[in-house]
């Protein structure tokens, strides 16, 4: 049994509470600083972990959007937003190689050990000179805090992210930090 199947009817209560709600906000807003920064952009924006859809909403309106999830539950929750969604593992998604303009994947990254191979998946789906969009956990107290729960949080600092993203075939175009998430943005090479 998925564990995000168990939290889906509770996954907006979750976030409702001060001051998780001025995190979430805040969270949010480096967001939507680093999507102005995009060119116009026409295509595919797949949300990978997009949850209740309310990632899908950040992205670029020009955009057809598809999320995607391991949870059935949140794909659900998604689908009710009258967004496409599917079922998918983060590392193998369920998406035609090349095909997407740009990816987001906004909370995930803390969750997944073999980061590389999300990197390297994200990578195939993408066009060449697509985009991401990808939040981490920094290490600090709240990350701390929030690994005391039943989920294992993998902290990255900047220095590994970024490292990794370039290993991978991307680069940089921006990056926002804040104690509760680091928001990077990059573009893959060409």
């Amino acid at each position: 049994m998925n564990l995000w199947n168990l939290k889906a009817p509770l996954y907006q209560w979750f976030r409702s509470p001060w001051p998780l709600s001025q995190i979430y906000t805040a969270e949010q807003r480096q967001i939507k600083t680093l999507i102005k920064l995009l060119p116009d952009l026409s295509g595919w924006g797949l949300d990978i972990a997009c949850g209740n859809g309310d990632s899908l909403d950040l992205l670029p309106e020009q955009l057809s959007k598809l999320g995607s999830d391991k949870s059935i539950a949140m794909v659900q929750k998604s689908q009710q937003k009258y967004y496409s969604a599917i079922a998918s593992d983060a590392l193998h998604q369920a998406v035609r190689s090349h095909s997407i303009t740009l990816i987001t994947s906004i909370g995930l990254s803390e969750y997944i050990k073999d980061l590389p191979q999300l990197f390297k998946e994200c990578n195939r789906c993408l066009l060449p000179g697509g985009y991401l969009l990808l939040t981490s956990s920094p290490p600090g107290w709240f990350t701390f805090l929030r690994s005391v729960g039943v989920n294992r949080i993998h902290a990255r600092t900047t220095e590994n992210i970024q490292s990794l993203a370039h290993e991978s075939g991307f680069t940089t175009i921006s990056f926002k930090h804040s104690f509760s998430q680091d928001a990077f943005l990059f573009k893959r090479s060409t």
